[in-house]
């Protein structure tokens, strides 16, 4: 909430995260700071479990096609599983923009949801641009940095004879988890300020994804980024434990695993 109204309000131009903090705080209460909860709860429910089941499979696809290029398959892998889980985000995440850049549209993703819908109809899906330049560098940076930090972790931990334990593979998984979100955040920082600034203004779009990306200012880039990595550690982080658990429930073994 925070973040996005850092990135669309032009009062909150000059504060930072504290100050906004407060100032939403002040005005709207506890209330104001849970806007948008059910649409990013929802929303990111369905795109990590589209996105990581169809990054497998794709990595199953891909190795053989691709058996010397690790960097290559994992990246690949996470450009199109991000589309299509993407793709599936975005009607819910307009809402969620929606409901932040302006509390009045409804009272929560229940009735502000279909009250998008009616009004937009597939034009629901105009920040698809915007959103898929927002989240597929971001899935990409997120998913290669950790299979990279996850072998890494492993081979330290085996170099350091401390490998075998089921704690170490924990604090492998949770501490890769961290650094590839933050590598996704900052990769995806540029996409998200085009989304914010895209849906900002009234029922509708007013600017096209390329209009609205020459019409930002320099210093427009990279505002309510400190704000935004707590926001994006916190799902990702924990999208990514959630996704290593279940690999190795199924199977698959622990990302990294040596």
């Amino acid at each position: 909430v925070v973040k996005t109204r850092l990135q669309t309000d032009p009062s909150m131009d000059e504060l930072g995260f504290r100050s906004g903090l407060r100032r939403i705080y002040r005005d709207e209460g506890a209330k104001g700071l849970m806007v948008g909860a059910g649409s990013t709860a929802i929303g990111f429910t369905i795109q990590g479990a589209v996105k990581y089941g169809s990054y497998e499979f794709l990595k199953g696809l891909l190795f053989p096609v691709l058996p010397e290029s690790k960097m290559a398959v994992w990246l690949l892998a996470g450009c199109f599983s991000e589309m299509l889980g993407t793709t599936l985000l975005c009607p819910l995440e307009a809402t969620r923009i929606r409901l932040v850049a302006d509390p009045s549209f409804g009272s929560g993703v229940r009735d502000a949801f279909p009250k998008l819908v009616r009004q937009r109809g597939w034009g629901i899906f105009a920040g698809l641009p915007a959103i898929l330049s927002k989240h597929v560098p971001g899935n990409m940076a997120q998913l290669a940095s950790y299979e990279l930090a996850t072998a890494l972790g492993y081979s330290l931990a085996l170099s350091l004879g401390v490998l075998g334990g089921s704690s170490t593979a924990v604090w492998i998984s949770v501490g890769a988890a961290l650094v590839a979100a933050i590598c996704s955040s900052l990769a995806s920082q540029p996409g998200d300020t085009v989304l914010s600034e895209m849906y900002k203004d009234g029922d509708s779009i007013k600017k096209s994804w390329w209009a609205t990306v020459i019409s930002l200012r320099r210093e427009d880039w990279w505002r309510g980024t400190n704000t935004r990595l707590l926001h994006v550690v916190a799902i990702v982080a924990t999208q990514l434990i959630i996704y290593d658990f279940v690999n190795v429930l199924v199977g698959l073994g622990a990302t990294g695993a040596l």
